[in-house]
């Protein structure tokens, strides 16, 4: 396939099944340590609907309820269940923000509570030099 034709049936590719990243925003949260490499992130008081949108050509812009995206975690061959998710939590504060590159697992949505659980690794790329915090105030996931 010369490299135009390849160049196209990629671009038809990514208008057919444009590729997805999601926003959660909570007013606080905590992170407990499962073992020297795992940890537990609950994030409290989240918004009602995840923030979905994708990049050029596509350019979407969606909202979807907590519960469907949870609900959506293990569907298709290439799910999250089987490919979990590269994350960045974004920690705000007054004056600065800390972003943790993380990778999440075993999503837990509580409606009544509001609140969505996972477990994480940390990966390699942290704009914080500082250790993980107990505590959360204002928070992204990306």
């Amino acid at each position: 396939m010369t490299g135009a034709a390849a160049q196209q049936e990629q671009t038809q590719t990514n208008i057919e099944s444009p590729q997805l990243l999601a926003i959660l925003h909570a007013q606080s949260g905590t992170i407990s340590e499962i073992n020297s490499t795992s940890y537990t992130l609950q994030l409290n008081e989240l918004a009602d609907k995840t923030i979905l949108f994708s990049d050029r050509p596509n350019r979407i812009v969606v909202t979807q309820s907590i519960q469907d995206f949870i609900g959506n975690w293990t569907i298709g061959d290439d799910s999250f269940q089987v490919d979990p998710p590269n994350a960045a939590l974004v920690l705000t504060d007054d004056q600065e923000f800390d972003v943790f590159e993380i990778e999440l697992f075993n999503p837990q949505y509580d409606n009544n509570e509001k609140t969505i659980t996972y477990d994480f690794s940390v990966l390699g790329n942290a704009t914080s030099s500082r250790e993980l915090p107990a505590n959360l105030g204002k928070s992204v996931l990306i």
